[in-house]
């Protein structure tokens, strides 16, 4: 009997072995600097594009806090190193399917025959600002027309990060694109281009470290995030917008419905359509301001990751909060999901 339930245990452990050893063989992921940045505005504000230095926080302590390291990855999941980075599309040739369907007042004026557009876009569209294939910055160089194999290829289309910044030299707003940091041997590009050449899942970073005129942005499309930093901030209105930051110290105007909104510290944010998930997060104070004019399905007070307080169903037009105080009434809101 002794010797039958020693079987039965080597048989036991000699599975677990076995099952422990097919679980190592899935390697991590590698830690991606660009997702983490762009997830995370509040790291992005302290590190930048310091890859290494996104990195290092992640192993050091991001990870502990829970937070994601790239895409699809689990909250707090052990990295494999680090990624290289990020990069578009292997193939940058012009893509007269995108072409026609982007922009329909070519296509009703030349048809859509491939060279016809081709021509049109190296001719006339380049210098508009016009994209050519749908992972490319606005005026891009091409090289060639696309076969459909490339095609297929270029359709994944990964979010394009677009930076805001005052140019006291101009004096006016400019824009740089696929960058979280402003270059400053550059005084980017007028509005008008990235009005046109913006796309769904784009990203905003309003950077308000310059004081100037207000920043007043239309873009016809459904953004992914926009992000205000710096002591200067400005107005951005979109179909809709799936997450919004307003960093400590800035000011951010929103017109578009919005499902994630996170303000910090001393921020203060208009919203002047419905939020979802409205997040009040306090790194060093909570002393937020905030307006909504739509509805507000859930508030949460965030100290770091810790949640404070939560309510719940604010009516239209009811939430306000002064310096981290609510001055919304009670009957306006409740204290549990309904």
């Amino acid at each position: 009997m002794k010797f039958g339930k020693k079987i039965i245990i080597a048989a036991v452990m000699a599975a677990m072995i076995i099952t422990g050893s097919s679980m190592q063989t899935k390697a991590a992921g590698k830690f991606d600097p660009a997702f983490y940045a762009s997830k995370y505005p509040d790291i992005w504000a302290a590190f930048g594009a310091d890859q290494q230095a996104l990195y290092n926080h992640y192993v050091t302590t991001g990870q502990r806090e829970g937070r994601i390291p790239y895409s699809g990855a689990m909250n707090g999941e052990i990295v494999e190193g680090m990624a290289g980075t990020t990069t578009t599309v292997s193939t940058a040739k012009f893509n007269p399917v995108f072409y026609a369907t982007k922009y329909p007042d070519v296509a009703a004026a030349i048809g859509t025959n491939a060279e016809a557009l081709f021509n049109h876009y190296v001719n006339n569209g380049q210098r508009e600002g016009r994209i050519p294939y749908p992972d490319a910055t606005a005026g891009a160089a091409v090289d060639g027309i696309a076969t459909a194999e490339e095609m297929a290829q270029q359709t994944a289309r990964k979010p394009v990060t677009h930076i805001v910044k005052y140019i006291p030299s101009a004096k006016e707003w400019r824009y740089l694109s696929g960058t979280n940091t402003w270059q400053d041997d550059t005084t980017g590009r007028e509005l008008y281009y990235l009005q046109q050449s913006i796309m769904d899942g784009d990203v905003i970073v309003v950077d308000g470290s310059e004081a100037g005129s207000t920043l007043n942005l239309t873009v016809p499309v459904s953004l992914s995030n926009v992000t205000f930093k710096g002591s200067h901030g400005g107005i951005i209105t979109a179909t809709s917008i799936q997450d919004v930051y307003v960093l400590g110290d800035c000011t951010g105007i929103i017109n578009g419905n919005v499902s994630n909104a996170y303000v910090y510290d001393n921020g203060i944010a208009n919203f002047n359509n419905n939020v979802s998930n409205l997040y009040i997060v306090r790194s060093s104070s909570n002393k937020q301001t905030v307006s909504v004019l739509g509805t507000v399905n859930i508030m949460q007070n965030l100290d770091g990751q810790r949640v404070t307080r939560q309510l719940f169903s604010f009516r239209r037009g009811t939430f306000y909060m002064e310096k981290g105080s609510l001055k919304t009434l009670e009957a306006n809101y409740s204290t549990y999901l309904r």
